[in-house]
């Protein structure tokens, strides 16, 4: 049975006073309080236990699907099959070898441009421009 577990040296954290997932390398990722909660409560169950824990509805049942794919997919969550992972893990950026890579940031709101800005700024990857 596949059960979900917090990957190591992932932590609750904030960033400028908003949810977040402190990652071991130094890292952060803003979640949003439901995106935290579903962290929190999946650690050491499966699916049907998560389901299960809320009495969830069909939409609350898709949204709890769709959080916990994403924060397995993006290595805050781990899947575990009788303790052996199963999917992706978080790692270090290869070298870079190719052209720099630039972010474009498109906002109409001023209210997340700072922690992104700050967030961009801190990535490890290069050559960054």
């Amino acid at each position: 049975m596949i059960t979900y577990h917090h990957a190591e040296g992932v932590k609750p954290d904030t960033l400028h006073g908003r949810p977040a997932l402190a990652l071991p390398r130094e890292g952060r990722v803003a979640v949003d309080d439901d995106v935290l909660r579903v962290w929190t409560i999946a650690d050491g169950k499966s699916l049907t236990e998560i389901l299960e824990s809320g009495s969830a509805s069909p939409q609350e049942a898709t949204f709890l699907r769709a959080a916990l794919a994403c924060l397995s997919e993006g290595g805050l969550l781990e899947r575990r099959d009788g303790g052996e992972r199963v999917g992706p893990r978080l790692s270090e950026p290869p070298p870079a070898t190719g052209p720099s890579v630039s972010a474009v940031v498109i906002t109409h709101t001023t209210q997340w441009l700072e922690g992104c800005l700050g967030s961009l700024v801190s990535q490890r990857y290069s050559p960054l421009e």
